[in-house]
């Protein structure tokens, strides 16, 4: 899996690991609040990309843009997941255009996901969608909800990182296509190849995915 990973993917996959914001202690997901029946383990993992340095931001938010672009999609503006996926989109803006002139910024408060606070939604408006990390795709969806409430339509979403959780087949029952730079098992291959983990702590993480994805995958 790992070999599939270009060498500039791996010097950013290195990066993230090597910038502080991977926590290999147990804490709580978003997911253990919104499915507390599922009596989901603890996580013994949890990524931060909100807190790398703005010069990787900058880097993956190239990437994304010339995997989009390699891959001929077709977008009119490009909005962010809020709010992890903003510094991203932005990024992705800026290694396009070199500007902010196709930026959507939406936001999220205690009434949900609102927007935009920049830039403008327009009737029939292809918009490619970022996103941090992406585990079940639930702020995805109400995402793609508030910007079709606004005449908006999405086809494509991009994810720094998918976890491999169920989000890839919510958003292909509603006919979009996820692409990612990173999934979870290439990245964890990567650190364990690269010493960043322990055998032990790859085999903890790798059985809490697959631990969640078979009790997450019926309620998706």
């Amino acid at each position: 899996m790992v070999n599939s990973l270009s060498i500039h993917e791996r010097e950013i996959g290195l990066d993230i690991f090597d910038s502080g914001m991977v926590s290999l202690e147990a804490v709580s997901w978003h997911v253990h609040r919104t499915h507390p029946e599922l009596q989901l383990p603890p996580a013994p993992i949890f990524i931060d990309l909100g807190g790398l340095p703005q010069e990787l931001v900058t880097k993956i938010g190239a990437l994304l843009c010339a995997k989009a672009v390699q891959a001929a999609m077709r977008f009119d503006k490009i909005a962010g997941v809020p709010t992890g996926g903003n510094g991203f989109a932005e990024a992705f803006c800026t290694a396009l255009r070199g500007d902010r002139s196709l930026l959507l910024t939406l936001q999220k408060t205690g009434q949900g996901i609102q927007g935009p606070v920049e830039g403008f939604l327009e009737l029939r408006n292809l918009v490619l969608l970022v996103e941090d990390v992406i585990t079940t795709g639930e702020s995805t969806l109400e995402t793609i909800e508030v910007l079709g409430a606004g005449g908006c339509i999405v086809h494509n979403v991009m994810a720094v990182i998918d976890y491999g959780l169920g989000a890839a087949e919510r958003l292909n029952a509603k006919d979009l296509t996820l692409h990612c730079i990173f999934p979870i098992s290439q990245l964890l291959s990567l650190w364990l190849d690269t010493e960043r983990i322990a055998t032990e702590q790859y085999d903890e993480v790798m059985a809490f995915f697959n631990t969640v994805r078979t009790k997450l995958m019926p309620s998706l």
